[in-house]
């Protein structure tokens, strides 16, 4: 039996076999692809999972310092009212800390005390730590600043280049 390769059901065959075997490496690597496009999809799921998870983490976190924050400050409300009678003089200190390290300075007698409130068994923070051991050194000092107050203040209108400004093209047939 001679094979005759111009023979068109034989071209046929042929054709058909090469499209069936390239059908085939396609659906191969389609495959293939698919599989690592769904690790690919996990990991990001994986991924948006762990950064949803941090996220309720510091919001709770956030809402608990600003509880902490509220209840110090009524603690601390409540400690100056209570104070009043105990003191001569009492004087609240003011800061631009979030988190200052004293509260208030109250003097009676001949004797200065440096009040830092806290809720009942709360800690010291490190800076408050700090604050206590200056003050147990002894390492405190009474000092005065001068201040200088300006006789006059001027105040004189700037003058700005102008803005430039985008050329106003002409349009076409005017």
């Amino acid at each position: 039996m001679e094979l005759d390769i111009l023979n068109p059901s034989f071209v046929t065959i042929v054709l058909l076999s090469t499209v069936i075997v390239a059908f085939g490496l396609m659906l191969v690597l389609f495959r293939n692809r698919l599989s690592k496009t769904k690790l690919f999809v996990n990991e990001l799921q994986i991924r948006l999972d762990d950064t949803l998870t941090k996220l309720d983490q510091k919001q709770k976190q956030s809402f608990q310092m600003g509880s902490n924050s509220n209840a110090g400050n009524m603690h601390q409300i409540i400690g100056e009212f209570a104070m009043l009678d105990e003191y001569d003089e009492l004087i609240t200190l003011s800061t631009t800390s979030k988190a200052p390290s004293l509260d208030m300075m109250g003097i009676k007698n001949d004797k200065i005390d440096f009040i830092e409130f806290k809720k009942k068994g709360a800690g010291l923070s490190t800076k408050e730590k700090n604050i206590r051991r200056i003050i147990e050194n002894k390492n405190v000092e009474y000092v005065v600043k001068e201040i200088e107050i300006p006789s006059g203040v001027t105040v004189q209108t700037k003058e700005l280049p102008p803005i430039r400004t985008k050329p106003v093209r002409k349009e076409e047939g005017k």
